[in-house]
């Protein structure tokens, strides 16, 4: 029998109202936006003018037709919008000398960094693959295009996050011959 209470008081409804599966509590102030998610933004934003609508009603209508994304996602991205706005407003004297990216050029970067990382996904199984063939000449070449891969994430990383300092990563190159490493690209990234 207390088996029974013990369930009807976990499945009980929270003042009543059944919990939302869809509700989220709370989100990251620095979400990530999608190209896609971005233009269901700027359609909602120009569905639901702040003519017709306070700012609060926009935002939860907005944020119902983008899956993922809460009220505080869209409030968030809707004001560093305006800020980003009112600074390119500004007079060029009072401007910052370093404008910001384009949200689509982010966006790509951000494509490109994840393409990069499903391909070394993609060299460590092969390499892992003639390991156990026992074609370790071929993960030669493997290895200098994983490298290369790696100083590129970090390089794009960097532009992507300029806040975030440089990592201190070295990565080995000793098993690739001399005549395959790239003089531009260091072994400390």
């Amino acid at each position: 029998m207390s088996g029974h209470t013990r369930e009807m008081h976990m499945t009980a409804p929270f003042f009543g109202r059944e919990p939302s599966p869809k509700a989220y509590v709370y989100s990251s102030a620095h979400a990530t936006w999608s190209a896609h998610e971005l233009h269901l933004l700027h359609k909602g934003l120009t569905q639901y003018t702040a003519d017709e609508h306070d700012n609060v009603t926009r935002y939860i209508k907005i944020a119902a037709t983008i899956p993922g994304k809460c009220i505080r996602d869209v409030a968030v991205k809707v004001r560093s919008m305006q800020v980003s706005q009112e600074k390119m407003a500004e007079p060029p004297s009072k401007r910052p000398k370093m404008e910001h990216a384009d949200v689509h050029a982010v966006v790509s970067c951000e494509d490109q960094i994840k393409h990069s990382l499903q391909t070394n996904v993609s060299v460590i199984n092969t390499m892992r693959a003639n390991l156990a063939t026992g074609d370790l000449d071929d993960n030669v070449q493997l290895m200098a295009q994983f490298r290369d891969s790696c100083h590129s994430i970090f390089k794009k990383l960097h532009t992507v996050c300029s806040a975030v300092p440089p990592l201190q990563i070295k990565i080995d190159t000793s098993l690739i011959p001399l005549h395959m490493r790239s003089p531009s690209n260091q072994d400390d990234v």
